[in-house]
C-alpha cells in the first residue's frame, strides 16, 4: 500500500495568482507613443497630401485619415 500524501491548497480566488508570471514573460514591453508628435506628424502629413491634390476644399477629412493611415504605418503601429 503506497502511503497518501497531503493534498496541495489549491487556492479560492484569482488574487492568488496576481503575481505569478504570464504569458509575456521574456518579452519586450509594448511601445509608449507621443501622441501629440503622432498628431503633429499626421497634421505635416494631411497638409502635405492637401497640397499635392491643388489645395482643393473639401475633402480634410480624407486628408486627415489617409494622413493617420500612413503615418501609423509608418511608425508600425495598428495594424
Amino acid at each position: 500500500m503506497i502511503a497518501s500524501q497531503p493534498a496541495k491548497k489549491i487556492p479560492k480566488t484569482r488574487s492568488a495568482f496576481k503575481n505569478a508570471p504570464t504569458g509575456s514573460v521574456g518579452k519586450e514591453p509594448a511601445p509608449v507613443h507621443d501622441r501629440s508628435a503622432i498628431e503633429s506628424e499626421i497634421r505635416a502629413q494631411a497638409y502635405a497630401i492637401y497640397l499635392a491634390r491643388g489645395c482643393t476644399a473639401g475633402d480634410d477629412l480624407l486628408d486627415w485619415l489617409e494622413a493617420e493611415r500612413i503615418v501609423l504605418y509608418r511608425r508600425g503601429i495598428g495594424g
